[in-house]
């Protein structure tokens, strides 16, 4: 007779690697319509946890996003940047955030506010590592850098 096996294997990250593009974002949400991608996301996203909201948004936000999105992507879409907030994966963080906070200590505010403060430093570091490349390619004569 064969033994069963019980394993307590933590759900994984159905993301090969953190979205970096647009198009990433658009092809993954996409695949969220579908119930089972849906809950594989939403059963990986509920062991990341957090001691509060914001480390919490900042758990979700560095498996799901590489800093490099943040050019392209933040909560409500302004200007020429993708949206998150209508986003089937907005949707599975919201209700993964519903589980976490099941006393209901949080407001949905709370999160909307931590996840607009990872994209906002996020796009921040970004910009700074951005300018610190034109920096060192200036002063080693590649081009000028104007103000």
């Amino acid at each position: 007779m064969g033994m069963d096996r019980v394993t307590s294997r933590r759900p994984q990250n159905p993301l090969e690697h953190p979205l970096k593009t647009p198009d990433e974002f658009r092809r993954f949400d996409t695949t969220l319509s579908d119930a089972f991608n849906r809950q594989q996301l939403a059963n990986f996203l509920a062991t990341l946890g957090g001691k509060d909201v914001a480390h919490f948004a900042r758990n979700i936000f560095r498996a799901l996003f590489d800093r490099e999105i943040s050019a392209h992507l933040n909560y409500s879409g302004q200007g020429k940047k993708v949206g998150l907030e209508l986003s089937n994966i907005y949707s599975v963080i919201e209700n993964v955030f519903a589980d976490w906070d099941a006393e209901r200590k949080h407001s949905k505010r709370d999160l909307v506010e931590a996840i607009r403060r990872c994209f906002k430093q996020d796009y921040d570091a970004l910009r700074q590592r951005i300018r610190r490349a034109a920096e060192v390619l200036d002063s080693q004569g590649w081009w000028t850098v104007r103000p």
